[in-house]
């Protein structure tokens, strides 16, 4: 599968990706609405405002870098799919349950401590 899709600055749009496709890459975007089938690699958001992704099928990888108010929709097959955010913020993502969405905010705050007897550094979510 060597089918790409690139989306680049549109606007109050909503995209339809109809079929299985490598990934997708939404750039520069505001207002956006994208719905998806099944992805073989990962789905991108890069500087975008206010933009929602819904997967109807399997997607193994979604990553927002500097990302505004993005609305992820996972299907149930899609349910546990890494999130990698970078330089976001207001985050959501909604998970298919059976008569709706459970909508669960991406955490922003994080916390980091170094252990002096490993020599590492630990990293952990903060709700608040």
């Amino acid at each position: 599968m060597n089918h790409a899709v690139y989306i680049y600055n549109c606007n109050d749009s909503l995209i339809q990706v109809h079929g299985k496709v490598s990934s997708i890459s939404m750039d520069s975007c505001s207002k956006t609405s994208l719905i998806f089938g099944s992805i073989v690699a990962s789905v991108e958001l890069v500087n975008c405002q206010s933009c929602k992704i819904q997967t109807k099928g399997k997607v193994p990888l979604i990553s927002l870098n500097k990302t505004d108010g993005a609305q992820i929709f996972l299907s149930k097959e899609s349910a546990t799919c890494p999130i990698y955010s970078s330089k976001s913020s207001e985050m959501n993502v909604c998970v298919a349950n059976d008569e709706d969405y459970d909508e669960i905010p991406i955490p922003e705050l994080f916390v980091s401590r170094f252990n002096p007897e490993t020599k590492t550094l630990s990293t952990e979510s903060e709700e608040i």
